[in-house]
C-alpha cells in the first residue's frame, strides 16, 4: 500500500470537531449480525501531510469506531466470538494496513487484546470520498474509503451455537460457543468465551479446546486484568491531551473537552469496579474432560450443554470424537488470601 494512505486514519488523531457525525453501517448475513458506528470526519487536503511517526490509528474521529457482533470472526490473529469491541488500522512491516479489533475502553494501545484482519485489496483513486465511510458489502467485506484511499477487508463470519445461561447463587453465568472450523486433533483452539456477572460487574473467560488422541481439555483465561491496565493508561493519556487543548479553545470547546474528560474519569472508575469484581476469581482455569468417538463426524465444532446439580455439562464434537467436560463456575473461584 502506498505511503499516502497514513493520511486515511491520521485525520482520527488530529481532526476533532463539534460537527463531527456519527455514522453507523450495519450487515445481517446468515451467521448473524454486524454493526459498526463511527465519527466521520470530512477530507481535507492537507491530510495527506500529517504524517506521524506512529504505527497504528483509530478509525474515524471522536469516540472510537465501535463493532458489535451477533456472529464469530476467524482472522489471522484466531477467532472473535460475538460480543462488542472496537476498531483500529495498523500498518504491518510490509506497509500493508491490517484492521484491528480489540477488547477494551478508549482507544487502542499494544497492552489491549486485538485481532488483525489483513486487507483483501486496496488502491488509491483519482475520485474523492468526501467524508470517512465505512461499508459492510454483501459479500462480507469492510470497505473504508477516506479521501482517494480506497480499502477492502474480508470477514471470515461463523454462526454462534446458542448460548448457555444459566444462574448459580444468584449468580448469571453464560457460555458462548463458535461453530468454527475443526479437525478430531486441535491445540487450544480458540471456540467462544465463558461469563459471571457479579455484582453487576461482569468477569470472562476466553476459552480454548484442546483434544489430543484419548486427552482432552478445555481452557479459560482472563487477561482482562491487562485490559484494564492497559486501558486506563489509555483514558489517562487522553485525559492529559485534553486538557492541553482545553487550553486554548473557546467556551464552547472548553465545555466539549470537559465533557469528553468527565467520560474518561468514568471510564477509569469502571475499569477500577472490574478490577474489583475479579478479584475473587482466577485468572486461569482448565478442566480436563474425557474423550469418545462420535457417530457422525463433524468439520465444524458441535456444542451441547446439559444442567446438572451444581454444575454444566459442556459436550463438543470436533471431527471424528467428542469431548465432554463437567464444569463447576465454584472451581473459578480464586483461593482466599
Amino acid at each position: 500500500m502506498k505511503r499516502t494512505l497514513l493520511s486515511l486514519v491520521t485525520v482520527a488523531l488530529v481532526a476533532v470537531t463539534a460537527t463531527a457525525q456519527r455514522e453507523k453501517t450495519e450487515a445481517a448475513w446468515d451467521e448473524g449480525k454486524v454493526t459498526i458506528d463511527y465519527g466521520s470526519p470530512k477530507w481535507r487536503n492537507d491530510f495527506a501531510e500529517q504524517m506521524k511517526k506512529t504505527e497504528t490509528w483509530r478509525l474515524g474521529n471522536n469516540d472510537p469506531t465501535g463493532l458489535k457482533l451477533t456472529c464469530g470472526l476467524v482472522t489471522a490473529s484466531g477467532p472473535i466470538p460475538a460480543g462488542d469491541y472496537k476498531l483500529a488500522m495498523h500498518k504491518t512491516k510490509a506497509g500493508a494496513w491490517d484492521l484491528l479489533v480489540y477488547e477494551g475502553d478508549g482507544f487502542y494501545s499494544k497492552k489491549m487484546k486485538s485481532w488483525a484482519i489483513r486487507p483483501a485489496s486496496s488502491s488509491d483513486k483519482a475520485e474523492i470520498s468526501d467524508a470517512l465511510a465505512i461499508t459492510l458489502g454483501d459479500k462480507k467485506t469492510l470497505q473504508v474509503r477516506f479521501g482517494p484511499h480506497n480499502v477492502v477487508y474480508p470477514f471470515q463470519t461463523v454462526k454462534m451455537h446458542k448460548p448457555v445461561e444459566a444462574d448459580f447463587a444468584r449468580i448469571k453465568t453464560s457460555v458462548n460457543v463458535m461453530a468454527i472450523p475443526c479437525a478430531s486433533t486441535i491445540t487450544k483452539l480458540g471456540c467462544g468465551s465463558a461469563s459471571i456477572s457479579p455484582g453487576g460487574s461482569k468477569v470472562t473467560w476466553a476459552m480454548s479446546l484442546t483434544v489430543d488422541g484419548e486427552s482432552c481439555s478445555l481452557h479459560f483465561v482472563n487477561d482482562r486484568a491487562t485490559l484494564i491496565s492497559g486501558g486506563k493508561d489509555a483514558a489517562k493519556a487522553n485525559i492529559e491531551q485534553l486538557k492541553k487543548r482545553m487550553e486554548n479553545a473557546d467556551e464552547n470547546g472548553k465545555a466539549r473537552f470537559a465533557a469528553r474528560i468527565k467520560r474518561e474519569e468514568q471510564s477509569i472508575k469502571k475499569l477500577d469496579a472490574d478490577a474489583a469484581a475479579m478479584a475473587g476469581y482466577k485468572d486461569k482455569h482448565t478442566v480436563t474432560g474425557k474423550v469418545s468417538a462420535r457417530s457422525t463426524p463433524t468439520s465444524t465444532l458441535a456444542f451441547e450443554s446439559e444442567r446438572i446439580k451444581g454444575g454444566i455439562i459442556l459436550i463438543f464434537g470436533c471431527g471424528e470424537k467428542t469431548a465432554t467436560f463437567d464444569v463447576s463456575p465454584r472451581s473459578f473461584r480464586a483461593r482466599s488470601r
